[in-house]
């Protein structure tokens, strides 16, 4: 069920195995639809108040800067300030003692990393033909790397392209997910990545 609460939408009762891909879609509409309704206001309120040098040349208010990647065939961001570095061509070690969500460790400055398999975390494959990429996270123990599939690509976000989640997300994606992140036609799940270091630690996979 997708309550609509955050959008004022009415209540969607989906049934069946492919509901969750049906939660998503109606999402999709709601979500584009709204943005555009917001747009237009935004452009509505501006007109003869502001010319469109004075706008621009203002800073913007509330922005988020993130980072944008996939893991497997899906798109996630995390936000820019939880990232101290993004590392390219890593050498992962191989430690037997770490639970099975993590890749290794890496070498860093002088100092060992755990290293998370962010797919295995996910719960999404990874394919053969990716580009693996290593970032650097902030975590709750300190710094730890979460392997992604893609080159890194910084957005600016303004708090209108930042949703909450529907209720026809599981209780294990709303745990690891803080929101969504839209741009264009593209959805972002928004990644907790305190949340995925903690499930890191556990030993089932």
């Amino acid at each position: 069920m997708y309550s609509g609460s955050p959008l004022h939408q009415p209540v969607f009762v989906l049934t069946g195995p492919d509901s969750l891909d049906k939660c998503r879609k109606i999402l999709i509409i709601i979500l584009t639809d709204t943005m555009k309704r917001t747009v237009q206001r935004d452009r509505s309120d501006r007109s003869g108040r502001e010319t469109e040098a004075t706008v621009s040349a203002q800073p913007d208010r509330g922005s988020i800067d993130y980072s944008l990647f996939k893991v497997g065939n899906e798109l996630f961001a995390v936000i820019l300030d939880e990232i101290t570095e993004v590392l390219h061509d890593v050498e992962i070690e191989k430690v037997d003692h770490l639970s099975g969500y993590y890749c290794g460790t890496i070498r860093y400055r002088g100092i060992t990393l755990p290293v998370v398999d962010t797919g295995k975390v996910l719960s999404h494959a990874r394919y053969d033909d990716r580009i693996e990429t290593c970032l650097l996270i902030k975590g709750p123990e300190g710094v730890f790397g979460i392997m992604v599939d893609s080159d890194v690509e910084i957005i600016r976000a303004q708090p209108n392209q930042v949703h909450q989640l529907p209720d026809c997300y599981s209780l294990e994606e709303t745990a690891i997910l803080n929101g969504i992140l839209v741009r264009g036609d593209d959805f972002y799940g928004i990644l907790n990545t305190a949340a995925i270091y903690a499930k890191s630690k556990t030993k089932e996979v």
